[in-house]
């Protein structure tokens, strides 16, 4: 039998059954038992993870000045020619 390492804290039990429903999905818990990270097997939830991804790339870019598609394709069109 492997002995469980001793950073790996005993879940509370309505952790532990949200773990068992969501497989695939493992939460890291603190001394305390509460979420402080998640561990997503990718190969099941490979698409959320992208999805979860993207939101927080977007939201780190929405303070970033805007270009309107109009002013690309001018920029674009006048760099053809060159």
């Amino acid at each position: 039998m492997i002995s469980p390492s001793p950073y790996q804290a005993r879940l509370p039990p309505d952790i532990e059954k949200e773990v068992m429903v969501m497989e695939g999905i493992q939460f890291v818990v603190d001394e305390k038992g509460q979420k402080t990270a998640v561990l997503i097997d990718l190969k099941k939830h490979g698409e959320l993870w992208e999805d979860f991804y993207d939101s927080l790339i977007t939201r780190l870019r929405a303070d970033e000045p805007r270009e309107s598609l109009e002013s690309v394709k001018e920029r674009l069109h006048q760099n053809e020619g060159h």
